[in-house]
């Protein structure tokens, strides 16, 4: 993949005989994919009609349980590749979800709130592996309406079609790709630039 290209998607390993995604269906995906949060948090916050309803259904957190921080640092080695979380921020436990494709969310969820709570408001760092994600994420800075984020050992971008979410991929792991996830976008930029998006130990 070249730095023309850009998505945030989802293999946890490639088999010789899978197809590959060329770069115009990586571009799809990563938009894709950002609007998939983005979706939700318009669901959630227009009014619960019949169509807000249909998209509600498309949540990420529908398989999610609570776990507590010190189960955190196995995720790791259960998916095959690093993920990345804002530390353990008081203590609480997380939302922690998983499918098939590795693709990983972590929330943080207040205390009486459900694991599988489909309102998006709440923080939420996603890991997404894929080969060439660095170059990908690179790739989206060639639409000049996204901007560019500057996190030391990382290539970061925060979408002009979805300001809720910054995309980063860290040089030390470059087929990984991060989304962090506010409702409000200068929190989803505070929190990406704060350093506190790491991997898991």
């Amino acid at each position: 993949m070249n730095d023309t290209q850009a998505t945030p998607s989802k293999q946890d390993s490639i088999d010789a005989d899978a197809p590959r995604f060329g770069p115009g269906a990586r571009a799809l995906i990563v938009a894709a994919f950002v609007l998939v949060i983005g979706a939700i948090y318009l669901a959630a916050t227009s009014g619960g009609d019949d169509q807000s309803q249909t998209m509600m259904t498309s949540s990420p957190y529908a398989n999610a349980e609570k776990v507590e921080v010190s189960e955190v640092p196995g995720l790791p080695e259960e998916v095959g590749h690093a993920v990345f979380w804002a530390g353990e921020k008081g203590g609480d436990p997380v939302g922690v979800s998983t499918d098939e494709a590795g693709n990983v969310h972590l929330r943080y969820l207040p205390e009486d709130a459900e694991a599988d709570d489909p309102d998006p408001a709440y923080l939420d760092i996603g890991s997404y592996p894929y080969p060439g994600a660095l170059n990908a994420t690179a790739g989206l800075l060639k639409d000049k309406g996204n901007a560019r984020v500057d996190i030391p050992g990382a290539v970061a971008v925060q979408p002009k079609s979805r300001p809720t979410s910054v995309i980063i991929a860290f040089r030390k792991d470059p087929d990984v790709q991060v989304e962090v996830f506010h409702p409000d976008p200068e929190k989803a930029l505070a929190f990406a630039k704060s350093g506190a998006i790491v991997p898991v130990p």
